[in-house]
């Protein structure tokens, strides 16, 4: 029992929250943590609804773990909100933002910070004792971060590929619908 627990603690540790799933090329590494960054936010009311729109955009920082210079890398994303729908309609397909960063040099152990292409997420909440009429769904419905899907390129040639949350993989594909 002791040697489950301290495998399961091994492989926590070497996964930490909020990094996604990670897959590099050999000769190439990367940390990367991302946090979801609100940017500008705006509220009003019309009646018995409370709106609010947001904008909303991941700040990455990527570590050149490779112990080498990076020449010409490239960084494609793309970011994804997956709408509410007012009175718990049905569902959409997730909102997606496309961006890409360039860097000619990228030297070893060093840290490059980016703010990306920014989603508007909108709100909707109802006072006390409204309901939606042809629903009656939930008082509050907002749009939600879907996550961030990042691409690296080395000259033209994928090295790393990030997804998180990494279940994202499997509902979204990279290219558009």
């Amino acid at each position: 029992m002791k040697i489950i627990v301290r495998v399961f603690l091994l492989l926590v540790a070497a996964l930490p929250l909020g990094t996604g799933s990670l897959r590099a090329e050999a000769g190439y590494g990367f940390d990367i943590i991302k946090e979801a960054k609100k940017l500008d936010v705006e509220r009003r009311q019309s009646g018995a609804k409370k709106m609010t729109k947001e904008d909303w955009a991941y700040k990455v920082t990527i570590e050149n773990k490779s112990f080498k210079d990076i020449q010409n890398l490239e960084i494609k994303y793309i970011v994804f909100m997956q709408p509410a729908h007012v009175g718990g309609a049905v569902k959409t397909d997730m909102v997606r933002n496309q961006g890409e960063q360039k860097l000619p040099l990228f030297k070893n152990f060093e840290k490059y910070t980016f703010v990306t292409e920014p989603l508007t997420r909108f709100g909707v909440q109802l006072q006390p004792g409204y309901v939606w009429r042809k629903t009656g769904g939930n008082q509050q419905v907002k749009d939600a971060l879907g996550g961030l899907w990042m691409r690296l390129f080395v000259n033209g040639q994928q090295v790393m590929e990030f997804v998180d949350p990494p279940t994202l993989k499997t509902k979204e594909t990279w290219e558009s619908k």
